[in-house]
């Protein structure tokens, strides 16, 4: 059973989780082992249900990926306010692929922008 009381958070319990997160591991996937025994992933927005499907077969030793059902979450967006357009899309975002990266060229840009404190 897997549930989501955020929208970039799933939560499953599972009788055996170490177990499960090891085969979660081995197949390329980085989920956190609750202390509960319950394993948890984060998701965004880019995230696809063609992804949440080979997760879930990962654990559940489910062969074909396209097996898997998936329903739609307590709580999910309506189709509405779901993104439909492309975002991050300047090329700064490209330029600058890392948190640490994009904080230097901030740092930068305000400097150049900004009048001479005189220091």
């Amino acid at each position: 059973m897997i549930s989501s009381t955020r929208s970039d958070r799933l939560r499953g319990r599972t009788r055996r989780g170490a177990h499960a997160l090891e085969r979660a591991r081995v197949a390329g996937y980085n989920l956190y082992l609750a202390p509960d025994d319950a394993l948890q992933v984060s998701c965004d927005e880019t995230t696809t249900d063609d992804q949440l499907r080979a997760l879930v077969a990962a654990l559940c030793f489910v062969e074909d990926p396209a097996e898997v059902e998936l329903c739609e979450p307590d709580g999910a967006l309506p189709g509405a306010l779901r993104r439909t357009s492309a975002y991050l899309t300047h090329p700064v975002f490209s330029e600058h692929r890392s948190e640490t990266a994009m904080l230097r060229y901030l740092r930068r840009l305000a400097a150049s922008t900004s009048p001479s404190t005189g220091r």
